[in-house]
């Protein structure tokens, strides 16, 4: 009886510690990540087509914000977040602001109207 709990402490312990280097690697790699995404950003960001300065997030240091301000007709600025995911993807979330403030769905009188509407414009 004690060489089997002995058997079973010995493969919790050893799969813990496979557990936390897989962690490990996972965390490597999304830096490894971060770091690709921050010198393409430095690098394309202001160039003239895009216009847009990149910084890194001072509350999530795996998202870049940066806010486009030119070339917009149909809102005053688009707030754009890059971010690195856990599954070592790279994800875009734009915000438009129109009149200092988030477009919201919710305060329209015809949401899904409006939703199609920007999709149009766009």
């Amino acid at each position: 009886m004690k060489r089997i709990l002995v058997i079973i402490a010995l493969a919790l312990v050893a799969s813990a510690g496979a557990l936390t280097t897989h962690a490990q690697d996972k965390d490597a790699t999304r830096n490894a990540t971060r770091e690709k995404l921050s010198n393409l950003l430095d690098v394309v960001g202001p160039k003239k087509d895009v216009n847009v300065a990149f910084r890194q997030s001072t509350k999530q240091p795996y998202n870049y914000v940066g806010i486009m301000r030119e070339g917009l007709v149909n809102a005053d600025s688009l707030e754009i977040v890059v971010s690195v995911t856990p599954n070592d993807t790279i994800g875009f979330r734009i915000y438009p602001h129109y009149k200092g403030e988030y477009i919201n769905l919710d305060k329209a009188k015809n949401g899904p109207a409006l939703m199609r509407k920007l999709l149009y414009m766009s």
